[in-house]
């Protein structure tokens, strides 16, 4: 770990911490997200470096792997590609300074229908990923990729929820393996659209456990509404609080695509 420079702090929760660093060697910057066993340190290191290992997927263009890991008794690194233009989509899209016109916003979206339909396709990784702006990158060339670095181990909590905008209501209600992990997954793309079209976060100015008590026992689901009408209406397809009527990601590609190929020729 001593090859790595950890440079300043830039999130953290009880689980774990995200950092900016500097690999010395090659005088790159790096991610690296710090993650704390909580218990029989030796045992989770094996689960670590095995699971780690389903992470590191190459050759599908909106997957991104993460990039290496170290770890120790105390600590466990992931270590993360840089962006150095953009970040994560979350700090991108609340970049004020950056103008982000429609066409850009349409093909992050394809960029991660793309990568969630991957993830559904590939059993390992199914229900380690839910699709949020924290754990998507924009690359310099504005391609979202989905972030495997940030895919959460089997030995972390599950019963301590971050982020609960991003769950359906049936994932805060039950277990994992209790609903419907593909419908659930629309939800939570339902929320990336929005913010990737209103540039904010439903529930924002809420804490988790507000949010959380909102969507799963009050039924008090966001009430959003977007100027492209195309998009609100997909949005809220995707925002329905019974699983079994929103759309699947492959019924939506071909409309995100069709969308973006008529803005081109405008």
């Amino acid at each position: 770990m001593e090859d790595i420079s950890l440079v300043d702090i830039s999130y953290k929760n009880f689980l774990e911490e995200i950092w900016n660093a500097r690999l010395n060697a090659l005088d790159r910057k790096v991610i690296v997200r710090k993650i704390f066993p909580e218990r029989n340190k030796k045992l989770i290191t094996s689960i670590f470096i095995q699971e780690y290992h389903s992470l590191d997927i190459s050759n599908v263009k909106s997957i991104l792997p993460p990039a290496g890991f170290l770890y120790s008794t105390l600590q466990l690194w992931v270590i993360q590609p840089y962006s150095e233009l953009a970040g994560t989509l979350y700090s991108f899209l609340r970049n004020k300074s950056i103008n982000i016109p429609e066409e850009i916003s349409l093909n992050l979206a394809i960029n991660v229908c793309q990568g969630v339909q991957y993830i559904h396709k590939n059993p390992n990784l199914l229900n380690r990923y839910i699709p949020t702006t924290h754990n998507i990158l924009v690359n310099d060339n504005l391609e979202a990729k989905l972030n495997l670095g940030q895919c959460p181990f089997s030995f972390q909590s599950k019963d301590k929820i971050i982020n609960p905008q991003y769950f359906s209501p049936e994932a805060l209600t039950f277990r994992m393996g209790g609903y419907d992990k593909f419908s659930s997954d629309m939800w939570s793309f339902g929320i990336v659209l929005y913010e990737l079209f209103a540039r904010s976060l439903p529930y924002d100015d809420k804490n988790s456990m507000h949010t959380g008590y909102n969507i799963a026992i009050a039924r008090l689901y966001p009430q959003l509404k977007l100027s492209n009408a195309q998009i609100d209406k997909i949005m809220n397809l995707c925002l329905n609080p019974v699983p079994s009527k929103r759309p699947q990601l492959h019924q939506i590609t071909p409309i995100l695509i069709k969308m973006k190929e008529l803005l081109n020729e405008k």
